[in-house]
């Protein structure tokens, strides 16, 4: 009987052990993705910026493509090393 009662509470105990895991798991989880999506957000925010100057410089002068112009921005903006730092 005394054996029983251990082994149940033990089983208890484990569980209640899984979902405080679970829990924090869940918790860490969505932390990562509202950082991911404000991020994202942030680039979009960036892109849009840059978008109409981007498109004007390829069609007034130099014939760049928006595109290329975007992604020269991003890279002298640092975005991708500081998405390596954090």
């Amino acid at each position: 009987m005394i054996v029983l009662a251990f082994g149940l509470g033990y089983g208890a105990k484990k569980i209640h052990r899984e979902i405080q895991e679970n829990r924090i798991m869940h918790a860490n989880r969505d932390k990562l993705l509202a950082e991911q999506r404000a991020k994202r957000e942030k680039q979009q925010k960036f892109i849009k910026q840059i978008a109409d100057a981007s498109i004007a410089t390829y069609r007034e002068k130099y014939h760049v493509l928006p595109s290329i112009v975007i992604a020269q921005a991003i890279v002298e903006s640092n975005w991708v090393i500081l998405s390596y730092i954090k």
